[in-house]
């Protein structure tokens, strides 16, 4: 009975909106917010979705409830009412973006479309050249990061397919786990 609901708005709504304690509630709403990108839509929180993070579609639903762009039911709590909202950004966001891409789109060209949208390069072989500098002659962590970059990831194929051991396979992946995090401080700061 869409018809009949009540909805906040004009002073209601900013009462409502006054009485949330946000120190409180904003922490669970990004909790909530970055449990739902991971679980529902299968994406990193903090890589985001198309160019925005878990952080950017909280704040876009506060503020469409303050400036009063999408409505609030009244039988709605509150931490309903702004999941759904986050929920339906997100969708929203997705669905403009996933349009300009094919159903035959690689993973590569879906990541070079995400990160387009945030205006950030995406160039596979910079980011390669880097690693490798940055590995120079440890030979058994190139061959790991060539088989990610070729799509095997499972350790026992990579074991495998090069004949190491467990210790070399593992002590190897923690050397390049740290050459990894350089790099991703090294993009932050270009």
């Amino acid at each position: 009975m869409e018809a009949d609901r009540q909805y906040f708005s004009g002073e209601e709504l900013q009462e409502q909106i006054a009485a949330i304690n946000w120190v409180e509630f904003a922490p669970i709403l990004y909790a909530m917010t970055r449990r739902m990108m991971y679980k529902r839509f299968l994406s990193d929180p903090e890589r985001g979705v198309y160019g925005k993070t878990f952080k950017d579609y909280v704040h876009d639903a506060i503020t469409l409830c303050i400036e009063e762009k999408r409505r609030w039911p009244k039988d709605i709590k509150k931490e309903q009412y702004y999941i759904t909202t986050i929920r339906s950004l997100i969708s929203n966001q997705i669905r403009k973006h996933i349009m300009t891409l094919s159903v035959d789109a690689t993973e590569e060209e879906v990541l070079a479309k995400h990160y387009e949208s945030m205006n950030v390069s995406f160039d596979v072989a910079k980011i390669k050249r880097f690693i490798c500098n940055k590995l120079g002659s440890d030979q058994i962590c190139i061959d790991i990061f060539d088989c990610w970059s070729e799509g095997i990831h499972k350790p026992a194929e990579i074991r495998e397919l090069y004949g190491y051991t467990d210790s070399e396979y593992n002590n190897a992946k923690k050397r390049l786990d740290r050459v990894l995090v350089d790099m991703r401080n090294h993009l932050k700061n270009e």
